[in-house]
């Protein structure tokens, strides 16, 4: 039987189903009931007679008639209701569905796309660990400088260095590191020649052309 109504989403058609497990009324009245009255079960007149019925006043039969011939304009209304109501229901249906990726290059666009947002969200967990790892050295070398091992100006040009990378997702270079332990694992023996060295390494690193450069060792 098509009809909006059910036992799930009407009160008044589970109390009819109990009705007919229990023998109070017949399966060819229920039938009845809900083919001609497929919108709404809940009219008065359905709900009078039902209860004639089910009090032995009157037979289905007689019931039967009764709604026929005094409730045709409410059984044809009904009718009309419900097919529009399907209607309606199949547009929307077919709006949503024309919404939905249904050619190969559009599956191929909205899985590249997948794969886009996975990537993009990968470089960004890669850059946070990397930051981590700057900021872990940064505050290395800040230490270094509490214990006297370098100068406040290779500090200041380190920081500048490493707040560079981490700014503009870069590398820490490798040579930085050893420029700067170079200068504080020395035990102040030749320390100017070695500041002299790191601050030729900064220049070079800052260059974009120099073979040194930070910016020749992007992350991808």
């Amino acid at each position: 039987m098509k009809t909006l109504h059910n036992t799930k989403n009407c009160n008044y058609r589970r109390f009819l189903h109990k009705r007919l497990k229990d023998g109070k009324i017949s399966g060819q009245f229920y039938r009845f009931l809900c083919r001609n009255f497929p919108y709404r079960l809940t009219y008065h007149a359905i709900d009078m007679n039902v209860r004639e019925v089910m009090r032995g006043n009157i037979n289905e039969s007689t019931a039967i008639n009764t709604l026929k011939e005094k409730e045709k304009d409410e059984i044809k209304r009904q009718a009309e209701m419900y097919k529009s109501n399907i209607e309606c229901r199949k547009k929307i249906s077919e709006k949503k569905t024309s919404k939905k990726f249904t050619t190969e290059q559009d599956v191929g666009r909205d899985t590249a796309l997948t794969i886009q947002d996975f990537q993009s969200a990968y470089d960004k967990y890669i850059a946070k660990i990397r930051n981590k790892e700057k900021q872990e050295y940064l505050e290395f070398i800040k230490n270094k400088f509490k214990a006297n091992k370098i100068s406040r100006k290779v500090l200041d040009h380190a920081v500048l260095i490493i707040k560079k990378c981490m700014k503009e997702n870069l590398h820490l270079p490798v040579r930085l590191r050893t420029s700067l332990y170079r200068i504080f694992d020395n035990d102040g023996y030749n320390i100017d020649a070695r500041e002299a060295e790191f601050f030729t390494y900064f220049k070079n690193a800052l260059s974009k052309t120099h073979k040194y450069s930070i910016y020749k060792r992007p992350i991808k």
